[in-house]
């Protein structure tokens, strides 16, 4: 889902693999982090990830990764290609074990 060709306009050339790159975008959106306190142990600069994270704002990958989610979810199949059971998620009967 991540875009194969990257606008080359930009004055630096993209070293930084999408793959690399993917996990760190993601750890900011839902951490809530500040792009400049990413953690050093992702190996990336806060500049980089936050310049992939607006190309691929640009191009869209967001709103399709969000419909491809929201698809999946109403169509109620797991990851294993069964259906998920009406209750989710399970509760423990009252009363304990």
């Amino acid at each position: 889902m991540l875009p194969s060709r990257l606008d080359r306009t930009v004055a630096a050339p993209l070293r930084v693999t999408r793959g690399r790159c993917a996990p760190k975008v993601v750890y900011v959106l839902t951490s809530g982090c500040a792009w400049l306190h990413l953690p050093p142990a992702f190996g990336t600069s806060s500049v980089t990830a936050h310049r992939r994270f607006t190309v691929w704002a640009e191009v869209g990958l967001w709103r399709r990764l969000r419909r491809a989610v929201l698809d999946k979810l109403r169509s109620g199949v797991s990851g294993t290609g069964r259906r998920q059971s009406s209750t989710w998620p399970p509760f423990a009967p009252k009363g304990g074990p």
